[in-house]
């Protein structure tokens, strides 16, 4: 009986067609899976079509960010050496104006010649550094009892656009290259602040609730106190 049972199945799920003079069988459920798995290939092909199409968009998307990576760099010296270009031109018109004004006799321009005194005598932490990264400094302690930070933490900083705790630093060599006395708060206040910027992951002094931006304006504040 099982065994009738299933053939009537198999003949009630049949499918039949005609070849020449052949009768040809096949089941119903095995068309269908058939199908299925042509259609499974199609979408398949489909979805590897995406996929190349995806890879194509993905591979220009990181040429596109390498390329701005690069041009951000570029930027970043382009600004290093502006800086650096123009404080060395105040040094070299001071040179001029002090030789017009002591060896020639001349008529001089004071403004040019504090100017000039001024550039001199002012912290420039990225230029600075910038000596070190190229090998015409190597007494990098130096560097860090000037700045209070190693050179390469300096250039990560311009890296990182951080330019509140870059101006912090070239106000402490500005005060240390004019009195190497510097007021104990004010010394004390810079150590706090480092102390903080070199554990710092990432984190803004610009953020004024931060531990960081509260070692900043803490550090100006005591700056006003002493009018410098």
């Amino acid at each position: 009986m099982a065994a009738a049972k299933a053939i009537a199945e198999a003949i009630e799920d049949a499918a039949y067609s005609q070849t020449r003079d052949d009768l040809l069988y096949s089941s119903r459920l095995g068309l269908e899976l058939i199908n299925e798995r042509d259609d499974f290939k199609e979408n398949v092909a489909r979805l590897d079509v995406r996929l190349d199409k995806l890879q194509e968009g993905y591979n220009r998307l990181e040429n596109s960010n390498n390329r701005l990576r690069n041009s951000t760099d570029q930027l970043q010296q382009v600004r290093t050496l502006a800086s650096a270009c123009d404080g060395y031109l105040l040094i070299r018109q001071r040179f001029l104006e002090t030789t017009l004004r002591d060896k020639l006799g001349g008529d001089y321009a004071s403004k040019r010649i504090h100017d000039g005194n001024v550039a001199a005598h002012h912290g420039d932490v990225l230029t600075d550094a910038t000596l070190y990264e190229r090998g015409l400094r190597n007494d990098k302690g130096t560097f860090r009892a000037i700045y209070g930070i190693s050179y390469s933490d300096a250039l990560e900083l311009e890296r990182a656009g951080d330019t509140a705790s870059i101006t912090i630093l070239n106000k402490h060599a500005t005060l240390l290259a004019n009195d190497p006395e510097i007021p104990e708060k004010i010394e004390a206040a810079f150590r706090a602040f480092v102390l903080l910027l070199e554990n710092n992951s990432g984190e803004s002094p610009a953020n004024a609730l931060s531990p960081l931006g509260q070692a900043y304006l803490k550090f100006w504040d005591v700056c006003q106190t002493h009018n410098l």
